[in-house]
């Protein structure tokens, strides 16, 4: 974008001057660019409890939570475009996964 394609644009100023102003690295429109996407988080959790039934029967009890809060992680703007579809996620929903594991 820009006179010189070097993503730095003239901007006039008060005084009658202009002034080339970079764009910073957030919106570039040249074909090899890349948009930045929305940010990405994801928080699993796990709990257990240890049993002990006599010195040598032991059990233990988990649940692990995988993306725990569920939240939703929005697919990258097209770069064509730069419209973004909020129906698409590109992460699991939320996953409990229960076991038991017994040692003798």
């Amino acid at each position: 974008m820009g006179p010189n394609f070097d993503n730095r644009i003239p901007q006039q100023l008060a005084d009658g001057t202009v002034r080339l102003t970079p764009i910073g690295d957030t919106f570039n429109p040249t074909p090899r660019a890349f948009f930045r996407g929305p940010g990405f988080w994801n928080t699993d959790f796990s709990i257990f409890k240890n049993f002990q039934f006599s010195e040598k029967l032991k059990a233990r009890f988990a649940a692990d939570f995988f993306n725990v809060f569920n939240h939703p992680v929005d697919a990258a703007p097209n770069s064509t475009t730069g419209l973004q579809d909020l129906s698409i996620q590109t992460n699991d929903p939320r996953i409990i996964q229960f076991s038991l594991r017994f040692e003798w």
